[in-house]
């Protein structure tokens, strides 16, 4: 071998330099996977939240729209009863007994 005077030839140079690079891209994929994951999970708990709230209006709607409906039948009924009592009544008499 040849004499380096206490310094590391070329090569393993470069070698420690792709190492140390090589390494710090697998810690900053590690690292990026984690937070994927994290986030992915916050999302789909955001997202259950979501859906678990449009059920929860769509269900108050679907009540409120059942009574605004009663109330309606309540007024036709109403209606139709009133209509039913003119419609009976006897006519008032005009001018005089025929």
């Amino acid at each position: 071998m040849s004499e380096t005077n206490g310094q590391k030839p070329e090569w393993l140079e470069r070698l420690e330099r792709v190492e140390a690079s090589h390494v710090k891209l697998m810690t900053d994929h590690e690292l990026f996977v984690r937070q994927y994951d994290i986030d992915r999970e916050k999302d789909r708990i955001e997202q259950k939240e979501r859906a678990a709230q449009y059920d929860a209006d769509r269900e108050r709607d679907r009540i409120e729209q059942k009574d605004r409906d009663r109330a309606l039948d309540e007024r036709i009924a109403v209606l139709v009863s009133a209509m039913g009592a003119v419609i009976g009544a006897k006519p008032p008499a005009e001018g005089g007994a025929q």
